[in-house]
């Protein structure tokens, strides 16, 4: 074998490599490293939470004809202009109900007030299944709204009893 070469092949008779496998490894490389980010940061994310819990209907009250709304409020519920800003309906068979929002409602303030409009008449009054947390009332027996706060990331579980108003 003389020490001269021809064009495109080595001094083993071997083709020399190409920078196009290169590129092509490097680029496969960037893309897997890049997947493997990807997956390992969806496992990350924080897990969805929740504000909810149960809605039980007060001893010696008949059961509710259905479903009853639990409104969610960023202010009081029982002010003249209260609007709540979601609702979730209280749903099972019997006495104890449960009630979740979707994990939107991330954090602050509420107000939470189970309201069944039994007359349809748009006012909480005689008849109607009624219940707020805590339940609190003024000594002239007004209805008092009590605070829940929810923190970013923390599932909250609250119990409220309703009745029917008289």
């Amino acid at each position: 074998m003389s020490g001269k070469r021809s064009e495109g092949t080595s001094i083993r008779g071997r083709a020399p490599a190409t920078l196009s496998r290169v590129h092509r490894r490097r680029s496969l490389l960037a893309i897997a490293s890049l997947a493997l980010l990807t997956l390992s940061c969806q496992g990350a994310t924080q897990p969805d939470t929740h504000l909810g819990g149960h809605l039980v209907i007060a001893a010696g009250q008949a059961p509710a004809p259905g479903p009853i709304p639990v409104l969610l409020y960023t202010s009081d519920p029982f002010a003249k202009s209260a609007s709540p800003i979601m609702i979730a309906p209280a749903t099972g068979t019997g006495a104890d109900l449960t009630f979740e929002f979707p994990p939107s409602v991330a954090q602050g303030d509420f107000y939470l007030v189970a309201w069944l409009d039994v007359g349809l008449d748009g006012q909480m009054d005689t008849g109607d299944y009624v219940g707020w947390y805590n339940g609190d009332t003024t000594a002239a027996g007004a209805r008092v709204a009590s605070l829940v706060h929810k923190n970013q990331g923390d599932n909250v579980s609250i119990t409220i009893e309703a009745a029917i108003s008289r």
